[in-house]
């Protein structure tokens, strides 16, 4: 077994940590420890899927990865020519390869990208299943560790603490550290929403604005509807923060803040009408597995493919993802650690808002509108999880990136708002 990338990750991890800046030592402190529930985060996944559920995506990933591995190692030339290949293309110099993997992954873009990263780590290093977990811990761990890096510079007295306990949510821990696409699309998704969120309130630096290409272009891969739906969030916060200079809080709570959520409801339709075809066809697979009725498959009773409809549906679609499976729900043991997370996620918003004034919270939300960024990709992505989830185990993984803005969102503006809190 080769552990020599694990080995050079984890030394990496720790070189930066020790010489960053931007950070105390008691936030470098707190930084090492978020490493290791990193590391427990992926040995988890690792045991999930190898002692519970034993078949999966995951397992099928790691399978498929050991080819383009086995490609790259026999002959590294028609390896690289088969990482250049499209999905779904047959070429005869790849078809040796390309028809030993699970066609819909193949045929699936965004999935066959995956799936080329997984056999290039594999080439590197990490030939195990066990390994490869490890090395997609700590790669999350390090470009999540970026993200927050950027908010702490951003916000220079908000406590490192509490961003990691956003991170460290549980279904955000384990499914944002195992070998799956979530893991990754989660991890630059989080890095580019922070990029965006300190230049929404500072401007682009150099720095970031290399991090931000290179995260746009592994979300091209993975995910491309969640680049698109960060953009159109990031354009409108900052027109709206050019417009929100000559008004006062109050103003933008009760008339700016309104129209922005209609504004980007306007967004979303249009952009729902454009992609109309795929939106649907997402939806409409998520509805016929849902009425198999089979696992944790649930439904919102959709019955109406329209554009207009998506409007109808977003409020069911936002409590899917933010608040279900409910303990009433729930089928299993998995469903069960879900259904009690949500539990205490709302248990802690109420003791949030209980321990600070309305006022204060509504003021420091007001003035920010780089937190309005934070809870509008929040709310969409739930929205839209919410409507094209076919299961509770699919809605736990994609939900996690829209979970974290949304509650960061409100961590941030009860920092803004007031220096009482300044440590939560």
């Amino acid at each position: 077994m080769d552990w020599t990338l694990i080995i050079l990750l984890f030394a990496g991890c720790l070189y930066l940590i020790s010489q960053n800046l931007d950070l105390n030592l008691k936030e470098k402190q707190i930084s090492l420890l978020f490493l290791a529930f990193k590391i427990v985060g992926g040995l988890a996944f690792y045991a999930l899927y190898v002692f519970y559920y034993k078949v999966g995506d995951s397992l099928e990933f790691y399978q498929e990865g050991l080819i383009i591995e086995e490609a790259l190692t026999n002959d590294f030339r028609s390896g690289l020519y088969l990482l250049g290949t499209a999905s779904g293309s047959c070429k005869a110099l790849t078809a040796i390869w390309t028809d030993q993997l699970i066609q819909r992954h193949f045929y699936d873009a965004d999935v066959f990208s995956f799936i080329k990263m997984v056999g290039v780590l594999l080439y590197f290093g990490g030939s195990t299943y066990y390994q490869l977990s490890l090395v997609f811990a700590l790669i999350s761990f390090l470009i999540c560790w970026l993200g927050v890096v950027e908010i702490k510079k951003t916000e220079k007295a908000l406590s490192v603490n509490s961003l990691v306990l956003v991170l460290i949510i549980p279904s955000v821990l384990i499914w944002s550290s195992g070998v799956s696409k979530d893991n990754l699309t989660f991890s630059f998704g989080f890095l580019l929403v922070t990029l965006l969120y300190g230049a929404i309130k500072d401007g682009f630096k150099l720095r970031s604005i290399l991090m931000v290409l290179f995260s746009t272009i592994m979300l091209v891969f993975l995910k491309p509807i969640f680049l698109l739906i960060i953009f159109v969030c990031f354009v409108l916060c900052v027109c709206l923060k050019r417009i929100s200079c000559s008004l006062g809080s109050l103003l933008n709570i009760i008339f700016l803040f309104p129209l922005s959520l209609i504004l980007l409801a306007l967004g979303s339709y249009i952009l729902v009408y454009i992609y109309n075809a795929e939106v649907f066809e997402i939806i409409h697979s998520a509805l016929q597995w849902n009425q198999l009725g089979q696992g944790s498959s649930f439904d919102i009773k959709i019955n109406a493919y329209d554009s207009i409809y998506i409007f109808k549906y977003a409020l069911s679609a936002l409590i899917v993802g933010l608040f279900r499976p409910f303990l009433w729900e729930v089928e299993g043991s998995m469903m069960f650690f879900q259904a009690l997370e949500n539990m205490f996620l709302m248990g802690f918003a109420f003791l949030l808002f209980l321990r600070n004034p309305c006022g204060v919270i509504l003021k420091g939300f007001a003035n920010n509108k780089a937190a309005w960024f934070l809870l509008f990709v929040g709310l969409t992505l739930l929205v839209g999880v919410g409507l094209s989830s076919f299961n509770f185990g699919a809605l736990s993984r994609y939900r996690i990136l829209g979970l974290v803005c949304v509650v960061a969102s409100g961590l941030v503006s009860v920092h803004q708002a007031s220096s009482k809190y300044r440590t939560i």
